[in-house]
């Protein structure tokens, strides 16, 4: 028999939920056929991940994590699995689809704009912690360097807008 293809049914979720919370996940390829379920492992573990794993958190983002979202893509990049460490309950997809789809358009258009009112949300560049040298001292801004977690960025890596330290 093949292999079932489109949207989960709330039965094939319902299976797939209690065999987990039972026998927990280990390969993927077995959950999916000791539950009972005509999907490959692949489709059983995404469907996990993203949709039914207990803890993860739905619905619209906060200021705060579109804050932070903004912050570590400036930093990281497309690395949506290091951005997700840092939003509890949020997939590295459910990030990845929210930026491409909401957050990109929104930096473009700053862009364009290049308006000080659309600048990047300043909420979270105010819990940075600077280190390293005395910040009063601005003749050699390359050597400062903050820190946000475990991620270590030079100041001058800051949008003009945030980057408190430079000269008027």
């Amino acid at each position: 028999m093949g292999k079932r293809k489109g949207l989960w049914s709330p039965d094939e979720d319902e299976r797939l939920r209690n065999y987990i919370v039972k026998h927990g996940h280990g390969c993927w390829t077995s959950v999916a056929i000791n539950a009972g379920l005509q999907r490959n492992g692949k489709s059983c573990r995404l469907r996990w991940i993203n949709y039914l794993r207990p803890g993860l958190k739905r619905g619209a983002f906060s200021m705060a994590e579109e804050d932070t979202i903004f912050t570590l893509h400036k930093v990281l990049g497309n690395k949506w699995s290091q951005i997700a460490q840092h939003l509890a309950g949020r997939s590295d997809n459910e990030i990845k689809n929210y930026w491409h789809s909401y957050l990109k358009k929104r930096v473009a258009k700053m862009e364009v704009d290049k308006s000080p009112n659309l600048s990047l949300p300043k909420l979270f560049f105010a819990d940075w912690l600077c280190l390293d040298q005395d910040l009063g001292h601005t003749s050699n801004l390359e050597d400062h360097t903050c820190l946000f977690d475990d991620i270590h960025i030079p100041i001058h890596h800051f949008p003009p807008q945030f980057n408190t330290f430079s000269q008027p």
